[in-house]
């Protein structure tokens, strides 16, 4: 029967056809679910990068202020490590380097660095203060 393989040739082709539109569907969405979820990762990892710079950015402000305000001025250099928290912890995640130096006049500079553990300093910043009585404590 000539009519019945021409019926099941033209069965295939309208399965084939009605799967060739699914098929493509299918891939368009996974190639979608890819990309959001590389999008979504690398921000992740840009929130992470951002944290680690804030709170090197804090670290370093606190610093100053203390230096601004003649405390820690007895040390020539210092390091502290803290927690996400700002607390002062030995094994903290973060550190605080500070460097000092006083002039004869009575000009004190210190510079201070700030980074997460095991990393260089995401942060550096450079206080100058005016500290009558101290001139050159511990030299230039």
């Amino acid at each position: 029967m000539p009519g019945a393989e021409v019926a099941a040739v033209n069965g295939e082709r309208s399965r084939l056809g009605y799967l060739v539109p699914v098929i493509c569907f299918v891939a368009f969405f996974m190639a979608c679910c890819a990309v959001c979820a590389c999008v979504f990762a690398r921000a992740a990892a840009v929130t992470a990068e951002a944290e680690q710079l804030s709170a090197a950015v804090q670290l370093c402000r606190n610093q100053a202020e203390l230096c601004r305000a003649g405390l820690g001025w007895e040390e020539e250099e210092s390091e502290a490590r803290f927690e996400g928290s700002f607390r002062e912890n030995p094994e903290g995640a973060y550190w605080v380097r500070v460097k000092r130096s006083l002039s004869e006049d009575g000009l004190g500079t210190a510079v201070i660095s700030a980074g997460a553990e095991g990393g260089e300093a995401l942060c550096t910043l450079e206080v100058k203060v005016y500290l009558p009585g101290r001139e050159a404590q511990y030299g230039t």
